[in-house]
């Protein structure tokens, strides 16, 4: 399996923690997104800026995709690429095979850029989930995109939050995910080592913590069940393998 990871998703380190997989081959060399288009990878993983770029040059895209722009991942298939929900998809995938019980009646945070947010939102909406609280690192305003979003997920609430409003949500939240860089939202992080928000046992989910994972350390302590990204991203591309043969 030939993979495409942008060099700003960690895709150095994420290959070296791979090293003993052989049938997993990152690539992570700078290439235009003209090259990309028309190289032989089976995968493409990109930053949410580059995503948004690749997907704005593609004519015909599936629904939700259309409607939402929304993407994290693009598939090659009978030699052209197709934008896909592969992180997402795989996370729900992923808890089933742990067996890890989610109280799918509190309520989930997702914290990172747009294509994270929605397309998690969209699979934990299908795993039952009826209140998801959303959170840009940068405080982007995506109310807008969210519309959209609310009307195939109507009887789910989505909700998005500034920092400030998340540090003071009164109900505790059962699952926390994030995928951002620690490094550049020290803030952020801060406000979040409380985790005064999340229920006792709840799931924390960091898609990066294999570059940092100093706020998973402080999640073990909380005495959250903390998810390893290492496996996940495994998980994630192995899914793929099965699906996509």
């Amino acid at each position: 399996m030939k993979i495409y990871r942008s060099i700003e998703l960690g895709a150095a380190e994420l290959n070296e923690k791979f090293s003993n997989e052989t049938d997993v081959e990152i690539h992570y060399e700078l290439m235009t997104d003209e090259e990309l288009l028309h190289s032989d990878f089976d995968l493409i993983e990109l930053s949410e800026k580059q995503n948004q770029a690749i997907l704005s040059t593609m004519p015909l895209l599936d629904w939700p995709i259309q409607s939402t722009g929304a993407v994290d991942a693009f598939v090659r298939e009978k030699n052209k690429f197709k934008p896909i929900h592969l992180s997402a998809t795989a996370f729900v995938s992923f808890l089933q095979s742990k067996q890890i019980a989610v109280d799918i009646a509190k309520y989930a945070v997702l914290i990172g850029d747009y294509s994270f947010l929605i397309t998690y939102a969209i699979s934990l909406a299908k795993l039952g989930f009826k209140k998801i609280y959303l959170v840009s690192p940068n405080n982007i305003n995506y109310k807008n995109q969210l519309q959209a979003v609310q009307k195939f997920l109507f009887n789910v609430q989505l909700r998005q939050l500034t920092l400030d409003e998340m540090a003071n949500i009164a109900d505790t939240a059962s699952l926390l995910a994030i995928d951002f860089n620690l490094n550049e939202h020290p803030d952020l992080v801060e406000t979040l080592t409380y985790f005064n928000f999340v229920a006792e046992k709840a799931i924390f989910f960091d898609l990066q913590n294999f570059l940092n994972d100093s706020l998973s350390s402080e999640a073990e302590k909380a005495s959250l069940r903390v998810l390893d990204s290492v496996e996940f991203h495994l998980h994630k591309y192995r899914l793929f393998q099965k699906n996509h043969k």
